[in-house]
């Protein structure tokens, strides 16, 4: 996959993309963000006090998108719908 690839995807996907062209998304209460880098992508969650912790990140050209869900590091993400 490519950088483009992956903006095309997230572009149609439940996550909304912010000002940086990060894209975020709230779920029972928390946040969480799929950080777009040049080379990398990064998954993250907000933690408490305002700070993001990184839970995996990967280059673009190891990730994959399959039934829904971007794979990171091992980390099945739904991007199209999320859980109930």
């Amino acid at each position: 996959m490519t950088k483009q690839e992956f903006v095309y995807i997230m572009d149609k996907s439940a996550w909304t993309r912010d000002r940086y062209g990060h894209y975020k998304v709230e779920w029972k209460g928390l946040s969480y963000r799929l950080k777009v880098q040049e080379l990398s992508v990064r998954y993250e969650k907000r933690q408490p006090d305002g700070s993001w912790f990184n839970k995996a990140s990967n280059y673009y050209k190891n990730l994959e998108f399959i039934a829904g869900r971007i794979n990171i590091q091992g980390r099945s993400i739904p991007i199209m719908e999320l859980p109930a």
